[in-house]
Order: C-alpha cells, then structure tokens, then sequence
C-alpha cells in the first residue's frame, strides 16, 4: 500500500534562514558556514531539508554538522489593485519585514511604472 503524504495548506508554509556547519576538527578548525533560505512548515522540517540538501550539494551529513541557528523570515505580501485603460489590474508585491513605517509609500514609489 502506498503511504500517502498529508496535504500542505499554502497558508501554513512560512520562510525560515537555517545556518548551519561541519563540526569543527583538528584538521579544519574554523569550519566553512552555509546559509540556506528554506521554505518549510515548521522548524523541524526546515532543518531537516537543510541537511537534506546539504547532504546532496556538499557531502555534508547530519551526524558530522551542527546547526547555529534557525530563525522565521517575516514577509508581507501586498495586493496592488488599480484600473488601467479601463481594465481592473492587480499587482502582488512582496516586502521583507518592513520596519521602515513609510514601506507602503516605497512600495508604490518601486511599482509607479505599473500604476502609470
């Protein structure tokens, strides 16, 4: 029988940097750092496809590597909506964490091209 995978709701995938290295030796004491951006449901999957594709692009196992840390990305997405030549356009902006508080007017100034 075919194990089948739970259905992911797009509203519960957050964005998550993972960074992460080799343990260091005696051979390589300042071990080299990588740094991933991995889309994930929670923080256990998102280290787990961190070694996933670690393990792939360096050769880098689980069991010789420690995780530094693992932090949310928050993002904000924007729905630009606007009529052009008659016509309703929607436009989706994304900004990540915008703590400037004039982010809305920045966000309009970069799509003014799109709103003209």
């Amino acid at each position: 029988m075919v194990k089948s995978s739970p259905i992911t709701n797009a509203n519960n995938i957050h964005q998550f940097l993972v960074v992460g290295r080799n343990h260091p030796s005696q051979e390589n004491p300042n071990p080299k750092i990588f740094k991933m951006r991995i889309f994930a449901n929670d923080q256990v999957r998102a280290k787990s496809k961190f070694w996933y594709f670690l393990k792939r692009m360096n050769k880098i196992k689980k069991a010789h590597g420690e995780i530094l840390s693992v932090n949310e990305v928050k993002f904000f997405l924007f729905i630009l909506r606007f009529s052009k030549e008659t016509h309703l356009k929607l436009k989706l902006s994304e900004l990540s964490a915008p703590t400037n508080p004039n982010s809305d007017s920045t966000l309009y100034t970069k799509n003014s091209e799109a709103l003209a």
